[in-house]
């Protein structure tokens, strides 16, 4: 089983490399496929459906032993929260973003805004650039 140390690396991996792995067009690597299916996922706020996202997230957190935890705020507006407990010896970190992305005019885009299309070594999709990524 891995560490608590080892887990948040891969929590920090899988976060800060995507962006990277995206734009060079490799959308083979686990950092790449965890943004790409979270795109696909529609979190358009109104009316949200975040929980939806969050569990997608506890599935991957799930895979790798991670505990966490689903809240809803009201039915469909789901909120994720895991935590690595650590010695104690060192402060804590908190990682937080939000699942919502906003409304979007589809006939402005020239993808399908919810399909994770890697195109001339860019990622499109709703929320590529915003926190979806850093929801992982």
């Amino acid at each position: 089983k891995p560490t608590n140390a080892q887990l948040f690396c891969l929590i920090c991996v899988i976060a800060f490399s995507t962006a990277s792995s995206c734009a060079q067009g490799r959308g083979d690597s686990d950092a790449g496929d965890f943004l790409l299916q979270l795109i696909k996922i529609n979190t358009s706020n109104p009316p949200g459906n975040e929980t939806q996202a969050a569990q997608y997230i506890k599935s991957v957190l799930d895979k790798y032993g991670i505990p966490s935890e689903i809240f809803e705020s009201a039915a469909g507006r789901g909120n994720i929260v895991a935590r690595l407990r650590g010695s104690g010896k060192a402060r804590p970190l908190l990682l937080m973003a939000h699942l919502d992305v906003v409304g979007v005019e589809r006939e402005k885009w020239t993808v399908d805004p919810f399909l994770g299309v890697i195109k001339n070594g860019y990622l499109y999709g709703r929320g590529a650039s915003d926190d979806a990524g850093v929801g992982g």
